[in-house]
């Protein structure tokens, strides 16, 4: 009878499965994954493939130390020590953990395989650094320096460094939900302002209908789709703009996958505020 291990390896052949995952994890090409799932992913792509094989490789100059110093002296005539009975004793546990580090070692290789050993992964890092990723917030980009510098440099900054930001802790459902309100409220067609006297939402913010309920023809959809959040109107700073694009960013990823039918191109958005109409003539994203 296999036990669950080997059925977990059959089934994702001998973890490849789960490493090809995580790539696409990493890539970008798993729809609603957000940037903080994509840096986790390379996280654990390079824990696997380097971490993991230096354990393996430290378990096994443990192991060669402890049997050393358990072998008994060739001259003695007394009986088996116990330090020798144990040594006996305990084979089969010291061939199952042998195959388990095996294991983990294949598994280790086939990430080396699959990230070009560990290049694929340090280039993601390093294009999520210097934000070549539009919907990436700025906090994910200090972050993806400090895992580069971890692994690059053997520089630990989040309990080492008093400067280093905690993670943040994970939220309520409540907390979340008060969250999701407030984004759509910042980038809704009339904004927060209308808000605080209207009811939320107005039957508009689907980009489906006009404020009475009535169905947009076609013209009416393709305007819909590039009116700009009424927020524009509220910032007159251009790096709050800059935050604010990139917020913006974030979340059309998560509202187009929940309005398909007619989703939001940032880069098609009309700007009608005088300091930012430079923003459409943005060049199209790739």
């Amino acid at each position: 009878m296999s036990n669950l291990a080997d059925i977990i390896a059959q089934e994702t052949q001998d973890g490849r499965l789960i490493v090809r995952f995580l790539l696409s994890a990493m890539d970008g090409d798993l729809p609603d994954f957000q940037p903080c799932h994509r840096i986790d992913a390379a996280r654990l792509l390079v824990k696997l493939g380097f971490d993991q094989a230096q354990a393996v490789i430290d378990r096994a100059r443990d192991a060669q130390r402890a049997a050393a110093q358990r072998t008994p002296n060739r001259d003695s005539r007394s009986q088996p020590q116990p330090e020798t009975r144990w040594l006996f004793d305990s084979a089969s546990e010291s061939e199952t953990q042998s195959a388990a580090n095996s294991i983990r070692d294949q598994l280790a290789q086939i990430v080396r395989e699959e990230t070009d050993d560990g290049r694929v992964a340090v280039r993601f890092l390093i294009d999520a650094m210097q934000g070549e990723f539009p919907d990436f917030k700025p906090c994910h980009r200090p972050s993806a320096a400090r895992e580069l510098l971890q692994r690059g440099f053997d520089y630990v900054p989040d309990d080492a460094d008093p400067q280093a930001e905690p993670e943040p802790a994970e939220l309520t459902p409540e907390a979340l939900e008060a969250r999701r309100r407030a984004e759509l409220i910042e980038f809704s067609k009339h904004g927060p302002g209308y808000y605080q006297i209207h009811p939320f939402p107005c039957v508009c913010e689907d980009r489906l209908h006009d404020c009475d309920g009535n169905p947009l023809n076609d013209e009416q959809l393709e305007a819909a789709a590039r009116r700009s959040p009424s927020m524009e109107h509220f910032i007159d700073d251009p790096d709050q703009m800059n935050r604010f694009l990139a917020r913006y960013a974030e979340y059309l990823t998560t509202w187009n996958a929940e309005h398909p039918r007619n989703p939001i191109d940032i880069n098609r958005i009309i700007w009608t505020h005088i300091p930012w109409r430079h923003l459409n003539h943005r060049p199209r994203a790739p």
